[in-house]
């Protein structure tokens, strides 16, 4: 335990807790390595063998309090070690006001949850490498401050952020692997590499979500949004490449208003919305659910779209738009590369301006839309004045989408 107004200094060596031990902060813990090796804290068990990254030390990317001890790979239980705690995952426990702060130019992994509670606050400076590899929680009245030039990444676990936790500064927060939710307002540009960000069921409908710093997609990471009539808006760049996925709820097409029913059809479950305020790229992804995917002020479709100074970063991906989900341009949209697939009541919806990106005697970019009289069919001309995709949606399902939903259902396993 550090307790309040003591400081605990960490320059060199790892930390190993066993037994059901965990390292409780109630001052402040300062982690200062910068031109030192990477340090690591996590359970004793997870000491498999060499690693690349640490010397003499393998730390397992996705131990935390959800996987029962009996299940994890290590050691035996100490015999030595009585009570109920033994086989209690370790943790690291922020409390009261107390800080872990990382020094400029450091660089940390935490292979245990890390649990930032009551009034406490992480501190990264400028230029960190922090990887919590076992996510942990963030509780409402918690500040997370990430300097210009630094990751913040969560690499495995669950990071439970509550509704109000406090994710501020200039630097990046990576998700790579694990189930994160997330809180109301993010100031650090998100990155999505694999694993997701979730806002969950429990937060309710008709609840806003602000990141002001932008946000990127890529290979398989997911940004699931479980309540209906949820608004997210991005106010800076928003790029979608890859295989990733922007989900909303998904709910049966057969019960709501279809492109038959009149306008003003009652609708018990208002569509949710994704905001883009400035520019957004879909290089590739899927975009699915019950919302609209609003871009306000410019609309790129190139899937030949490649990160700045990133070689080999094009996207090449089939773009979809599913299970009611609408693409709506509201300000200047240029199509490049690629061709959009839509299905189950899946729209591409044009109040603005739309262009062929590089002129018309180099575009081959199709439109198409899967379910109706054909497996997949042409979905008309985008380019028409005021041609929206639903004048050629007949309302039918996509026969791929029941397959999808029935493999989950007869793989899940049973209960009781």
């Amino acid at each position: 335990m550090v307790k309040q107004g003591a400081v605990l200094t960490w320059q060199q060596g790892n930390i190993a807790l066993a037994d059901g031990a965990n390292l409780t902060v109630y001052g402040s813990l300062l982690v200062n390595n910068a031109g030192y090796e990477r340090v690591f804290i996590g359970e004793a068990q997870l000491l498999l063998g060499p690693s690349a990254e640490a010397s003499g030390r393998d730390w397992h990317g996705y131990f935390d309090r959800s996987l029962p001890a009996e299940l994890r790979h290590g050691w035996y239980d100490n015999p030595l070690c009585g009570g109920n705690k033994c086989a209690a995952t370790n943790q690291l426990q922020i409390v009261g006001s107390g800080t872990v702060e990382c020094s400029p130019g450091s660089s940390v992994t935490l292979s245990l949850p890390l649990d930032l509670v009551d009034n406490s606050v992480l501190k990264i400076g400028s230029n960190v490498n922090m990887n919590l590899a076992s996510g942990g929680v963030c509780g409402n009245k918690v500040v997370i401050n990430i300097a210009s030039g630094t990751v913040f990444e969560l690499s495995g676990g669950e990071m439970l952020l509550g509704e109000s936790c406090t994710i501020q500064g200039q630097g990046e927060m990576l998700v790579s692997a694990g189930v994160h939710d997330m809180s109301f307002s993010i100031d650090a540009h998100i990155t999505i590499a694999g694993g997701a960000l979730l806002w969950p069921f429990s937060r309710g409908p008709e609840k806003s979500i602000t990141f002001s710093g932008g946000l990127l997609l890529k290979q398989t990471g997911q940004l699931i949004v479980e309540p209906y009539s949820t608004q997210i808006t991005i106010l800076k760049e928003v790029i979608l490449m890859d295989e990733c996925l922007v989900q909303f709820p998904l709910l049966g097409i057969a019960a709501q208003a279809s492109p038959f029913d009149e306008q003003d059809a009652p609708d018990k479950t208002p569509r949710g919305s994704f905001n883009a305020k400035s520019t957004m790229i879909w290089a590739g992804g899927t975009l699915k659910g019950k919302a609209d995917f609003n871009a306000l002020l410019e609309l790129y479709l190139d899937s030949s779209y490649t990160l700045p100074g990133v070689a080999g970063s094009s996207s090449a991906s089939t773009r979809n738009i599913q299970s009611l989900a609408k693409l709506v341009n509201r300000g200047h949209c240029e199509w490049g590369e690629g061709d959009l697939t839509s299905s189950d009541q899946g729209d591409f919806l044009n109040f603005g301006t739309i262009q062929m990106m590089n002129g018309v005697n180099a575009f081959g970019s199709n439109l198409f839309y899967k379910g109706t009289e054909l497996p997949i069919e042409n979905g008309g001309d985008v380019f028409a004045l005021d041609y929206h995709t639903w004048d050629m949606d007949q309302g039918s399902l996509n026969y791929d989408e029941y397959v999808r939903q029935r493999i989950i259902f007869v793989s899940a396993p049973a209960t009781g």
